[in-house]
């Protein structure tokens, strides 16, 4: 009976966490797929953190559920992207890792519409700002498909990019690469 309760408490209290394969290879792929573009950008790497895991993966089920692609509104201390994918022929998830790959490299795409030369938030790149935001440590990611065919996914950050005090913050986060310095 106490091993029963002390299982049920670990669950309540996230202390005991079951991802299927998928999710841990999506989780996997979406990390070393963020450590390689951070890279570029001079800016340390990512650690998984299963707080953060736990939280995107259940979100990613809340809104493959529903169906429906906005943001959380539960952690506003959390840097938060999302993603999606249709195709009538996908019927189930088989290589989550090219999701993780995928949805991380969309983000990043952002880069060419950021203008390092005034830095600052701007709406049509804040997916790639959070990527490579150098004082976010901590990444968590979740992946889920919907009835209709709709994989989504989820990654959350620690501390949150995007985050202005205005004390420089996107230039001192958001650093170019070597070959987007005069963009």
């Amino acid at each position: 009976m106490n091993l029963l309760i002390i299982a049920l408490l670990s669950l309540n209290l996230g202390l005991i966490n079951c991802f299927s394969q998928c999710e841990i290879d999506f989780q996997q792929a979406a990390l070393k797929a963020h450590n390689k573009l951070r890279r570029l950008h001079k800016a340390p790497p990512l650690k998984s953190d299963m707080r953060l895991q736990t939280t995107a993966q259940n979100y990613a089920y809340n809104i493959a559920l529903t169906d429906r692609f906005q943001h959380s509104t539960s952690d506003n201390t959390l840097g938060e992207n999302l993603a999606n994918s249709w195709d009538s022929t996908i019927n189930d998830l088989n290589n989550c890792a090219s999701y993780g790959e995928k949805f991380v490299q969309t983000w990043y795409d952002e880069i060419s519409q950021y203008d390092f030369r005034q830095p600052g938030f701007n709406s049509a790149t804040g997916h790639f700002t959070q990527v490579v935001w150098v004082a976010s440590s901590q990444l968590g990611c979740g992946i889920a498909m919907s009835e209709t065919n709709t994989v989504y996914g989820v990654c959350n950050y620690t501390p949150q990019g995007n985050f202005d005090t205005g004390n420089d913050d996107y230039e001192k986060n958001v650093l170019p690469t070597s070959s987007s310095r005069s963009s």
